[in-house]
C-alpha cells in the first residue's frame, strides 16, 4: 500500500523537509520512517495477548511448581488482589500493533536464557560469565523497550509535537518547496500554499505511520538497541534479597538518578540521565544497572524502600507471592483505591 510519503506530494516527503542530524551508532529519523513505512506495508501476522513483564521472569515470582503456577495479582485501580497464572499476568492487548509476531519471537530468544542467568546469580557465579552478564542486561533491556511507559512516550511525542514541526518546516524550507511548486502553478505560492504541502505530506506519511503503530514498532526496537548498547559500559550489581519479599509490576524497570533519588520509568526519565537502573529479576534478587560491579545484600528496610519505588512507577498491576502481605506498602501507593478486598491473600 502506498503511502503520501513515497508518492510525494509535491515532489518532497516530510522527511525530506527535516533531514535529522545522526548520532552515532543511532538510527536517524528518516530511517526510521523508512523501516516503520515497509513494516507497515509488508507487515506480518499478529499476537493480540503480548505480555510487558516476560513469563520467564513471573515464573520466579510464583509458589511452588504447579504446571499452572499463579502469582498475586493486586489492581491499584481497583485496591484488589486476586490469584493469576503467569499466561493472564502483565498481559497488554496489541501492545505491538504492527507485525507483533515476528516481535515476540525475537524478545524471546532473550527469555529463554533467563533461567539459568538467574542460577548463575543466585550462586555467585555470574560475574566470571560474561555471556551471563549480556543475558541481564539484554533482559533489562527488553524490559525497558517493551514497557507501557516507552510505547507511551513513543506515541505522544508526534501528536504533541505536530502542528509545531510542520509551521517549522513550512518557514525553513519555503524556497525548496517553492521550487517544487513554482513549475506547476506558474507563480510563486503563498505562505498557505507552502504550508498545505507539508501539511499533506505529514497527513499521508507520518500520520499513517504513528497512527498504525509502525513508527512505534520500530522505536520500541531502537530503544531496546539503545538501551543495551548503553549498558555495554556499565557495571551490574546483583542484589539479594534473603527475606525473598521483592515485588514486581507491569512497569518493572526503575530509574535512578543518585542515591535514594528514584524515579520510574513511566516519568520520562531518559536512560541516558539515570545513575542506576534497577530491575527485580525475582523475589529474592535484583539487578542493578550503574556504576557498581559485584554482588550486595538487601536488609528488610532497603527492600521495602525497593518495593515502594516498584510500586509508584507501577503502571496499574503489582505482582507478588501468594502469601505475601503488602497492605502497607501497597496502600501507600496515591492511585490505589482502598477496598475491603484489598491484599489479604493468604494460601
Amino acid at each position: 500500500m502506498p503511502l503520501g510519503s513515497r508518492e510525494k506530494a509535491g515532489g518532497l516527503t516530510l522527511t525530506e523537509l527535516n533531514p535529522p542530524k545522526s548520532r552515532p551508532a543511532h538510527r536517524s529519523a528518516e530511517d526510521t520512517f523508512e523501516r516503520a513505512e515497509a513494516v507497515y506495508e509488508n507487515a506480518g501476522p499478529r499476537v493480540k495477548r503480548q505480555h510487558v513483564v516476560s513469563r520467564a521472569v513471573l515464573g520466579n515470582f510464583t509458589t511452588g511448581k504447579s504446571h499452572a503456577p499463579q502469582v498475586t495479582m493486586v489492581d491499584l485501580l481497583t485496591g484488589t488482589a486476586r490469584k493469576v497464572g503467569t499466561a493472564d499476568a502483565a498481559i497488554e492487548k496489541n501492545f505491538i500493533r504492527v507485525d507483533s509476531l515476528k516481535t515476540e519471537q525475537i524478545w524471546g530468544l532473550t527469555e529463554t536464557l533467563i533461567p539459568s542467568a538467574l542460577e548463575a546469580a543466585r550462586s555467585e557465579r555470574i560475574l566470571t560469565q560474561p555471556d551471563q552478564i549480556q543475558v541481564l542486561r539484554r533482559v533489562v533491556a527488553l524490559h525497558f523497550a517493551r514497557s507501557i511507559s516507552t510505547r507511551n512516550v513513543v506515541e505522544q511525542t508526534w501528536p504533541r509535537i505536530r502542528d509545531r514541526v510542520v509551521q517549522q518546516l513550512a518557514e525553513r524550507e519555503s524556497s525548496r518547496i517553492s521550487a517544487e511548486l513554482r513549475p506547476r502553478l506558474g507563480r510563486s505560492p503563498s505562505r498557505e500554499e507552502r504550508l498545505e504541502l507539508v501539511e499533506h505530506a505529514a497527513a499521508t506519511g507520518v500520520d499513517v505511520l504513528t497512527g498504525s503503530g509502525a513508527y512505534a514498532r520500530i522505536r520500541i526496537e531502537q530503544f531496546y538497541d539503545q538501551a543495551l548498547e548503553r549498558f555495554e559500559s556499565w557495571g551490574v550489581e546483583i542484589i539479594r534479597a534473603p527475606s525473598n519479599d521483592l515485588v514486581i509490576t507491569d512497569n518493572p524497570v526503575v530509574l535512578a538518578r543518585s542515591g535514594d533519588d528514584r524515579r520510574a520509568a513511566r516519568d520520562r526519565m531518559a536512560i541516558d540521565d539515570a545513575h542506576s537502573i534497577v530491575f527485580p529479576l525475582a523475589p529474592d534478587l535484583l539487578i542493578s544497572m550503574g556504576p557498581k560491579t559485584g554482588y550486595a545484600r538487601a536488609n528488610r528496610e532497603a527492600v521495602a524502600t525497593l518495593n515502594r519505588s516498584q510500586i509508584a512507577g507501577a503502571h496499574r498491576f503489582v505482582f507478588h507471592r501468594i502469601g505475601q502481605d503488602l497492605s502497607e506498602v501497597i496502600m501507600a501507593h496515591p492511585g490505589v483505591v482502598e477496598t475491603e478486598a484489598m491484599v489479604v491473600d493468604r494460601p
